[in-house]
């Protein structure tokens, strides 16, 4: 097994239909994403869960996916993007020692540093997948057996 690269970020990236679900208020029983491939099923099973109420948690159901690290990178595809972390819509209306020590003239510069430091956070992202689809590559090629054929053998 070949693990295989992408030379280009977004090539298996697209606009792809999510369905049929169950019924939804409004008689809703598909979703157009645009999401990648693998992404998808997750994605449908986890509005499986919610049957007829998929509409409502679709929401929720995004904002984890953006927000919750990757195995693979150690980070949530938001902080890959935006270089930070996710604030949960939750705590904005709430007084968190974050929001209450916001100052905007500081958040500015912070947020050019922590950009400034966002290629550093890719690159590691990036040798954490290759190591990853190593270790993948590692486990299904411990499962595969050597055979050896000779001249004549049938093989099915």
């Amino acid at each position: 097994m070949q693990p295989l690269g992408s030379p280009c970020p977004f090539d298996q990236w697209g606009i792809d239909i999510v369905g049929k679900l169950l019924k939804a208020i409004g008689q809703k029983e598909y979703l157009i994403v645009a999401i990648d491939y693998f992404s998808k099923w997750n994605l449908k099973t986890r509005l499986d869960e919610a049957k007829g109420n998929w509409v409502e948690e679709l929401l929720g159901v995004l904002w984890a996916y953006r927000s919750t690290p990757r195995k693979s990178t150690g980070e949530s595809p938001y902080n890959m993007v935006y270089g930070s972390e996710a604030i949960i819509p939750v705590k904005i209306g709430e007084e968190t020692w974050r929001i209450r020590n916001y100052e905007p003239d500081q958040n500015s510069e912070a947020r050019r540093i922590k950009l400034d430091l966002l290629e550093e956070v890719r690159r590691t992202a990036s040798s954490r997948i290759e190591a990853y689809k190593g270790n993948m590559a590692k486990a299904y090629n411990s499962r595969v057996r050597a055979r050896n054929f000779q001249i004549c053998d049938l093989v099915l």
